[in-house]
């Protein structure tokens, strides 16, 4: 946050806040003239003054205006700026880190953490910036009028001040509870909703609005927590403000009676104190809210600067060109071993087809090849260097995993298959999709649905083959990439891809084509192994 507050903006804010409250002081002032009017029965006088009064409000009406508007612009630019950087971020993250938190956690970070500090501090900072500066030129105006005001302002102050150090921490607690609450009902919500075609199929929709209520109950307990431990925070700091105004009203009204001011400050030094005591207790509230906020900044920057799962021993991988080794791979889920003491050997521009039940750990395999896998034992070496010493960047400029289920973005074809290079010739682009048989569309700009469901998963599939051809990397790992294509299609798909003497694929297949069995040089049935 601090790069933020030192900026040009921030400071030109600031000036303007402090002119808003002069003038907010300069209103009050200028009561005591039109009362003193009053007294003197002079209604030429009241009407002067009363015009002066409405001159310098509708000047700071419409400086508060634009200085309101100038201030929000400034806002949304820091939590525009905090949203890209917590991407920014996730843009260098590692695949297992990355999978630790859930995709309704990661939301609850755009928009609950990013909308609190908003809210709660942002806001409240200029907020008690604006009140202090009030305080100031109000405090200026009293002492104008009597030093006895003065002092008892100060020593009022004192004793209202003290109480938001009291109520800082039960705050912190509720705020902190309220965040962690709203990740857990954003995740379990999103999950819920992603399995809404399985509830339709198995007419159990129904249960849906159980689940909501379900894990909304936590989320609605704490935000009636944080909601009552925050009134209790505002009525208890409002209640000691009306305690000292009445005391501020009480003492001009002995000055007052004994001539040592006006009769006409009366009416300014009410406002005047009236203005003092409830920014100051505004003050109170908004610190505790903004001292409350530290535990959701604090999270973020853990994930701005999280660890990476990379070591200073990594290495870069230059481009492949002899072989992958695999070297007594084992892998287990739970005790059960999926992967024991599995040895293979693979040269560059080897085709070799992966076989074998569900179950076996077909795919596991290629996920440890393509580094999402790291807690296994034994070694994968690739061009000699092992797979958990090369930086996950370079390791991906030469692997590519392709998933049988593949992700498809809610947006155009295009974009889907470039994944908004700018750089692609119209040449690559279009044979990519020749490739993989993208021939299903009248034009590349048609916008896919979300999740691709407008798009069968054979369609799907070949989509993600353009998107290989595109990237094109010395490694594919076909798992079940073509599954769901027809006989013909996949035929022809699969011959594209295999036909490339430099390219080495390993393709993970429950069928395969029979015609293309002549250009895998290795048969690997994983229940033989």
């Amino acid at each position: 946050m601090g790069k933020y507050l030192n900026t040009k903006n921030h400071w030109l804010n600031i000036i303007w806040i402090i002119i808003n409250a002069v003038l907010s002081a300069f209103t009050a002032v200028l009561l005591t003239y039109s009362t003193n009017a009053i007294f003197d029965r002079n209604i030429k006088k009241l009407f002067f003054w009363c015009l002066i009064n409405l001159a310098v409000w509708i000047l700071l009406l419409l400086s508060d205006y634009y200085q309101a508007f100038f201030q929000e612009k400034f806002v949304q630019k820091i939590c525009a700026d905090l949203r890209v950087k917590i991407a920014t971020d996730m843009s260098e993250d590692t695949y297992s880190h990355f999978h630790k938190m859930n995709t309704g956690q990661y939301i609850s970070q755009y928009t609950n953490d990013v909308g609190m500090i908003e809210k709660n501090y942002l806001n409240n900072l200029y907020l008690v910036l604006s009140n202090i500066f009030a305080i100031i030129s109000s405090a200026i105006a009293l002492a104008l009028y009597s030093y006895y005001l003065l002092a008892a302002t100060v020593v009022l102050a004192g004793i209202l001040m003290t109480l938001p150090n009291l109520l800082s921490k039960p705050m912190g607690k509720v705020t902190e509870e309220l965040s962690s609450s709203n990740e857990k009902l954003n995740s379990k919500i999103s999950n819920i909703l992603n399995g809404f075609d399985v509830l339709y199929s198995y007419n159990r929709l129904s249960v849906l609005p159980k689940l909501v209520n379900k894990y909304s109950r936590q989320y609605s307990k704490n935000k009636v927590d944080y909601i009552k431990t925050s009134k209790r925070v505002e009525n208890s700091i409002g209640s000691i403000s009306i305690f000292c105004q009445i005391g501020i009203d009480l003492l001009t009204g002995i000055l007052a009676i004994g001539q040592i001011i006006p009769m006409g400050a009366i009416s300014s030094t009410g406002n005047l104190a009236a203005t003092l005591f409830n920014s100051l207790s505004q003050i109170g509230s908004e610190y505790t809210q903004i001292k409350a906020i530290n535990p959701i900044i604090e999270k973020l920057k853990v994930n701005l600067t999280r660890q990476k799962e990379i070591t200073n021993s990594q290495s870069e991988l230059p481009n492949f060109e002899k072989n992958i080794q695999i070297k007594n791979l084992s892998y287990s889920i739970g005790g059960k071993d999926i992967l024991k003491n599995l040895n293979l050997s693979i040269n560059k521009g080897e085709k070799v087809l992966i076989t074998g039940n569900s179950g076996v750990g077909k795919s596991t395999l290629l996920k440890i090849i393509s580094g999402q896998i790291k807690n296994y034992e034994g070694q994968v070496l690739i061009d000699g260097l092992d797979l958990k010493d090369i930086d996950y960047k370079s390791l991906n400029k030469n692997v590519t995993y392709i998933d049988q289920k593949p992700y498809l973005f809610a947006e155009s074809i295009k974009n889907n298959v470039t994944l908004w290079k700018q750089n692609i010739e119209e040449k690559l682009f279009k044979e990519s999709l020749n490739m993989a048989k993208v021939d299903f569309l009248n034009n590349d700009d048609v916008v896919v649905q979300d999740d691709g469901l407008n798009l069968s998963i054979g369609q799907q599939q070949r989509v993600a083959l353009a998107r290989y051809y595109i990237k094109g990397t010395p490694i594919a790992l076909l798992d079940e990439g073509t599954s769901a294509l027809d006989y013909d299609t996949s035929s022809i798909v699969e011959r594209n891809l295999l036909d490339d003497q430099k390219r080495t694929v390993i393709e993970v297949a429950h069928k395969f084509n029979k015609e293309n069995k002549k250009y895998f040089t290795q048969t690997i049935n994983l229940e033989n192994i």
